[in-house]
């Protein structure tokens, strides 16, 4: 009986080590991807715009901030390897958080009519996590913009139009078909079916010749890390 207790009390704490391990680990590498991301910002900030940042990694194409919240992030795009930054930061290492992306699908220089973006829901708050407070109408009355600059054209603001939950892999809309969509009737389309996604009417839609910006991030409303919440915004003019 002392044995079995004895192997209980060592197996628990074999088991308690481990976990504190992989916390540990996981506090640890969210410090080193914020203080990287935090680097980038303040680079950015002293240059005034993403030409340097440019230099260092061609991959970038724009950055992306919603203020008020925590997603202000740099965003690659790897049209060969459309994923590659889904795991990686922008050295191009591994990071769990990864780097926000466009859609391999989706062009800016074109340029299409809606550019995708892709970034995680991070426990720790970070990346794309803050997207899901969109699903409250009061939240989207006080961040109603988006800021998305571009490599080549610069800063402009966006205003949001819709914000929905949404599953992949499934019959019906699927907003991520519509990255690469350039016709009106496509547009029409799209835009009718994220204002009846949408989680509350925002008063705002959008008319063609207006670029769209959407932003997905995953959610976890339905099992098999099939969810995501979007946010569609439109070019202010």
């Amino acid at each position: 009986m002392k044995y079995l207790r004895r192997l209980l009390l060592v197996l628990l704490a074999l088991i308690f080590l481990v976990s504190a391990f992989l916390v540990g680990r996981y506090v640890w590498q969210s410090f080193q991807t914020q203080r990287d991301f935090q680097q980038l910002q303040e680079e950015k900030s002293k240059n005034r715009d993403l030409k340097a940042l440019w230099n260092r990694n061609p991959d970038l194409i724009g950055w992306i901030t919603i203020a008020g919240t925590e997603i202000d992030y740099p965003v690659m795009q790897t049209k060969e390897e459309p994923e590659f930054y889904l795991r990686r930061n922008f050295k191009k290492e591994y990071s769990l958080a990864g780097t926000p992306f466009l859609d391999a699908a989706s062009d800016v220089a074109l340029p299409t009519s809606n550019w995708l973006l892709y970034g995680h829901n991070m426990q720790d708050g970070t990346m794309f996590h803050d997207l899901l407070n969109y699903a409250e109408e009061s939240f989207y009355r006080k961040h109603p913009t988006v800021s998305f600059e571009t490599v080549r054209d610069g800063a402009e603001t966006y205003e949001i139009i819709a914000a929905f939950y949404a599953e992949v892999d499934t019959e019906g809309f699927r907003y991520y078909d519509y990255a690469k969509m350039t016709t009106p009737e496509d547009y029409t389309t799209y835009v009718r079916e994220v204002k009846a996604a949408s989680c509350y009417d925002t008063k705002k839609t959008a008319v063609y010749g207006e670029q769209l910006l959407t932003l997905s991030t995953c959610s976890y409303h339905v099992p098999d890390k099939k969810g995501r919440f979007v946010v569609v915004a439109k070019q202010k003019i």
